[in-house]
């Protein structure tokens, strides 16, 4: 598998005006579950290439009875609703701090900004919180090399494990070695994202995973049609454990004036830490 990039340009955080407010006050980002992200397809994106994969190996070459099985498996396997049982956490970033789409998606109309953080600080808070940092994958050339390794994977250890035919029916025999391998697929297809979206500039923290329903970490906010589960991760501070930022960017809003002297005043007040300032987006205002 191809090895992660590091990080080399600020990365940027859109959030609303309360999303600012908790940022701030807290020093806490919040890392939602892979399942109810905005965008709920995006885990699907990468199950519809891996089964079809699947299907492509089925049909262009010769299997073994055990080695057909198990793909036959893995494909009904990959339909059920293992995600939603597994607690894997994401937390959004782009390298482009000022990006139309990035307000529209993330900010609501009234006002929100983006936050850059030092992409050293930011990988060394992952590492010291056992996040994964790690840039979304556009290239489709790139996606099925991902998805062709980890099946390669999933089929070459199969027999280092006996099938388990006294616990599960014949038809699910290969399950539990599909769940060895599920939080690496899980990491895979959550970074994973349509070409269309290249110029998101995407990098994703992403959090290792868990079954834990009663872990303590674990918190519930109110969407829109369903509570949305999600963990905190401890923002990047300086030696005087003050929020440690690049530069933030104001975004676009009806009164802009005021709402840039407020959140720049907000800013000054609260002793973040802020290397290279505060700027207005500078984008004119559009109704969204």
């Amino acid at each position: 598998m191809p090895a992660d990039p590091i990080p080399v340009y600020p990365l940027y955080h859109y959030t609303s005006l309360d999303g600012l407010l908790g940022i701030v006050k807290y020093k806490r980002l919040w890392a939602t579950h892979v399942a109810y992200l905005n965008d709920s397809t995006e885990l699907d994106y990468a199950v519809r290439l891996l089964r079809s994969h699947i299907n492509n190996v089925l049909l262009e070459h010769e299997q073994a009875d055990d080695d057909r099985d198990c793909l036959s498996q893995l494909h009904q396997w990959l339909s059920d609703s293992w995600v939603q049982n597994n607690l894997l956490f994401t937390c959004s970033f782009s390298e482009a701090g000022n990006l139309l789409s990035q307000w529209r998606a993330y900010c609501p109309p009234a006002g929100g900004v983006s936050l850059g953080f030092q992409p050293d600080q930011l990988l060394a808070s992952a590492d010291l919180q056992g996040y994964q940092l790690t840039k979304c994958v556009y290239d489709r050339e790139l996606q099925q090399t991902l998805v062709e390794d980890w099946l390669r994977s999933v089929l070459s250890t199969k027999n280092d494990k006996q099938q388990s035919l006294q616990q599960a029916p014949p038809s699910q025999s290969w399950y539990s070695h599909f769940r060895s391998f599920e939080e690496r697929f899980l990491n895979i297809a959550a970074r994973m994202k349509d070409p269309a979206f290249s110029e998101e500039r995407e990098w994703r923290l992403i959090s290792k995973s868990s079954k834990n329903l009663l872990e303590p970490g674990l918190r519930f906010r109110a969407g829109k049609s369903r509570l949305i589960p999600y963990i905190e991760f401890s923002a990047p501070l300086d030696q005087n454990e003050r929020l440690s930022l690049r530069k933030v960017y104001v975004g676009p809003a009806q009164d802009h004036n005021l709402s840039f002297q407020s959140i720049s005043m907000f800013l000054t007040n609260s002793g973040a830490r802020i290397t290279k300032g505060v700027q207005a987006s500078g984008i004119p205002l559009r109704t969204w």
